[in-house]
């Protein structure tokens, strides 16, 4: 470990905390508790998965296992789409198509109660360790599974009686998770470990991906405590998880299927729309000599330099998160794949961290639309606390991304 990567890696965390403490609702109210459990939650996992060589081979098993189940998807891809899919990566192919077998394999885990049932073992646990409400907390963790607007399903008949800092920790879990909206006349859901598997087929690193996941309880949670500390009795001190509805595993697979579909195209509109509109803005900002991704490289420039990435990347570091805050964390990986070649391994490292999470401005829009379905009495409330919702994901991955760039 290099002195300097941990001296600026602690300057970071305590830039990150000092900020959320003057954005805070109520100093007086915060869980300290709360704060430095999130921290070492996160600093203990890094280290073990990083710098402990059972928790190397722990880390390589659990991504080489997500790359081997995506690999026996892309068999139906394969069959489909035949020789297409054995040539230069097309990404409508290799990576959209698999979303749709991610998502039904999805559904179906949750069908058999897979899901929940991890989600209840780990709440309940992060819960009494945090000192954070069940109720909140199993949401955040089913973030790692399903993302922003699926995870409050399992705690959908508690959402109206949530406490407006637990809504507000349910609310931060959908921008420190990856996901994609999906609506049709049936549901609106996001999908995360869907979204997870196209990441991994543009060519990013599984085992930093899984490092993003298996931290958000402890960031979201400590950030969100912050902003908007609790202030309130909680209502939902005994809830429980919701299951599925589905009637058999065959309803499950086609919906997951259905879901996934819908998620593909959704994501590959999206970034048809944005990245040609990205161009346009490009165009117009040459005349003036500059392009979006200098303007956001220099806007974001102090964050690379808090993280001690090394001067002649800060550019290119910056303006990838500023390329994921602006449009999405699809164009921000595509973008750092082209070029990570001429990057260093550590500045690849925390990129692969740091982009790996939902907060972007149009997520404020989905969480709206959400949660006006989900729990319409609370509409308001999470349209008045998005912009707080999509910082609180910013930071959170930040300090992950913070201590991550410690170990190397």
């Amino acid at each position: 470990m290099n002195i300097m990567n941990i001296l600026f890696g602690i300057i970071t965390l305590t830039v990150i905390i000092g900020l959320s403490y003057i954005i805070s609702e109520d100093k007086k109210a915060i869980k300290w508790r709360t704060v430095i459990a999130g921290l070492l939650g996160q600093f203990v996992l890094i280290f073990f998965v990083i710098k402990v060589p059972i928790g190397q081979k722990i880390l390589e098993a659990l991504a080489i296992g997500v790359n081997n189940i995506i690999q026996m998807g892309m068999e139906g891809v394969t069959f489909v789409f035949g020789e297409l899919t054995s040539g230069p990566m097309i990404f409508a192919i290799s990576v959209l198509s698999l979303i749709v077998f991610t998502s039904a394999l999805i559904s179906v885990l949750y069908f058999l109660k897979v899901i929940p049932f991890f989600v209840k073992i780990i709440g309940t646990a992060v819960a009494k360790y945090m000192g954070t409400g069940k109720v909140e907390t199993f949401s955040t963790v089913g973030n790692a599974f399903l993302s922003g607007t699926e995870a409050p399903l399992l705690i959908k008949p508690y959402i109206s009686k949530l406490t407006k800092s637990e809504l507000f920790a349910v609310m931060c879990g959908g921008f420190k998770t990856n996901g994609a909206l999906i609506k049709d006349s049936k549901f609106e859901t996001h999908i995360s470990g869907a979204i997870l598997a196209g990441y991994s087929m543009m060519g990013v690193d599984m085992k930093y991906l899984l490092i993003a996941v298996f931290t958000v309880p402890f960031s979201c949670l400590m950030i969100s405590k912050l902003f908007i500390p609790e202030t309130e009795e909680s209502q939902v001190a005994d809830g429980e998880i919701v299951e599925s509805e589905h009637d058999n595993i065959f309803s499950a697979i086609g919906e997951g299927a259905t879901v996934g579909k819908d998620l593909a195209i959704s994501v590959g509109a999206m970034l048809i729309a944005f990245v040609g509109l990205v161009a346009v803005i490009n165009g117009i900002l040459s005349m003036f000599g500059t392009n979006l991704n200098e303007l956001l490289g220099l806007i974001l420039s102090p964050i690379g330099y808090l993280l001690h990435i090394p001067n002649h990347e800060i550019q290119a570091f910056s303006s990838l998160i500023g390329i994921k805050t602006a449009v999405n964390e699809f164009s921000a990986y595509s973008s750092m794949m082209e070029i990570a070649n001429t990057l260093s391994p550590r500045t690849v490292v925390i990129l692969s961290v740091i982009l790996c999470n939902f907060a972007n401005f149009s997520v404020i829009g989905i969480q709206i639309g959400g949660f006006s379905i989900i729990a319409p009495e609370r509409k308001d409330e999470v349209a008045k606390m998005g912009l707080k919702a999509l910082l609180v994901g910013l930071f959170a991955t930040l300090t992950t991304g913070a201590i991550v760039g410690m170990f190397f």
